[in-house]
Parts: C-alpha cells; structure tokens; sequence
C-alpha cells in the first residue's frame, strides 16, 4: 500500500449537486412583478419553467434585472403566455459564482433531456446583425415565439412626432430589438403623423419609414425589426414598407 498519493476535489460538481438539491427543494413562483419585486438584488443562478417543464437555467450578477428582461421578452412574443411561465432562483456567494455553476447546471439538466431554451436562442444577448445580413436562419425559440409585431407602443400619442424621436422611445419601450441607422441626416427635421394613441410596432415603423426619402426599408424578423437605407430581400424577414 502506497504511503502518498495525490488528492482533489472536484469543487464545480459538489457545487453543482448542491445547487440541484436546493432547487428541487423550492416552489416555483409565477413570473410576474409580483414575485420579482420579492427576490433580492444579488447575484446567482435561476431556472425558468413553461407548462410546469423546466426550460431554461441561467445566472445573473442582480437576479431580478435578469428576470425581468425575461418576463418582458415572454410578453412580447406569440403562441407563447406569461401566465404559463414560472421560476425559482438561488443567490450566492461571488466565490461560488466562478466556478461556473450556470454551465454545471445545463450539462446536467441537458443531460436529462431538460433545459431546451438554453442554446436556442432564447438568451438575452443581442446575436448581432451578422444573422440578418447572412439570412441565416431564425434561432429555434425565435421560430417557435416569433416577436408581437403588433405591439402596442404606449408612450407615442397621436399627433406631429419627429422621425427620430419616435424611433428612440420604440427602441426603449419595446420587449424585443429594434436596430435602425444612426445618426442619419435623412431624419433631420422629418415629421410623422401619428393617427391615434398606442399605435402598433409595425405600423409606426411603416410610417416612419414613408416619411423619409426613398431608398429605406423595415423589415420584421421573428427576432427584431431593423431600419436602414437599403432596399434588399431578407430570406426569414418579411419587408413592411415598401410594400412588396
């Protein structure tokens, strides 16, 4: 019998194994403000469950900004309810944070045929224009819960707008990505008549955009809409103005 030998302990699976027992220990709560107000402003991980299934897993360095980013992302999206969507959370010390418990927790629900949203685009990173303008295909969550073109943009009131500062306050108020070109000297004193309060997405984006000289398109994509002085033909993006 040796009288040395080397020892280690495989610190991220403990980790790992620990964090999968006290979640299996708590209720999963509606993904409402409700609750979200209730979680403490501190980093860790959390699951997110649709029909009582978990689908995704994540961390966060301030829990709540994270699941509200996911709550507005679910109410902005088709065949898809807030009401079915539900969530725990965990938060911890940052000394556990580095050891990778987000990636611990996908290989091992992944590994059960679980956590389906995580690494099909359901994340809240922007995945960037090089998407669009390679017409790659749409992510599997963004085929499946394609964005609510029709949504409704509460703060832009009927009446006389600037292009520009309509375009700015869809961009902060919508629950999904609008990219549009800028600056750009064609919005410079350009005047938009909005014809009633809380007007659709798509239907401002169509006005903007007819208000400008030619030679501009909007497209919506099953992920976000886009604004630019080009005419092109987009595989998965469905042109709003000009019309076809």
């Amino acid at each position: 019998m040796p009288f040395c030998a080397p020892f280690d302990i495989d610190l991220p699976r403990a980790l790992r194994e620990q964090l999968v027992e006290a979640f299996e220990k708590l209720d999963a709560a509606p993904l409402n403000e409700e609750k979200i107000a209730q979680v403490p402003g501190k980093q860790g991980v959390y699951q997110l469950y649709h029909l009582e299934q978990l689908v995704y897993v994540g961390k966060a360095g301030k829990l709540p900004t994270r699941l509200r980013q996911h709550m507005r992302k679910i109410l902005g999206r088709n065949n898809i309810n807030i009401a079915e969507m539900k969530f725990k959370c965990l938060w911890m010390s940052p000394n556990w944070v580095t050891l990778a418990p987000e990636a611990q927790l996908i290989k091992f629900y992944g590994s059960q045929g679980t956590a389906i949203w995580n690494g099909n685009g359901f994340g809240p990173h922007d995945p960037g224009a090089g998407r669009e303008e390679r017409n790659k295909p749409p992510s599997a969550f963004d085929q499946k819960y394609p964005i609510r073109s029709d949504w409704p943009c509460g703060s832009i009131t009927a009446g006389t707008w600037e292009a520009l500062d309509i375009l700015t306050r869809m961009k902060d108020e919508l629950p999904f990505l609008l990219r549009f070109e800028r600056p750009h000297i064609d919005y410079e004193g350009v005047l938009v008549t909005i014809p009633a309060n809380g007007a659709a997405a798509s239907d401002l984006l169509r006005l903007v955009a007819q208000s400008l000289v030619p030679g501009w398109q909007a497209t919506c994509f099953p992920s976000h809409m886009i604004l630019y002085k080009r005419i092109r033909a987009f595989q998965y993006g469905a042109v709003i103005y000009p019309e076809p």
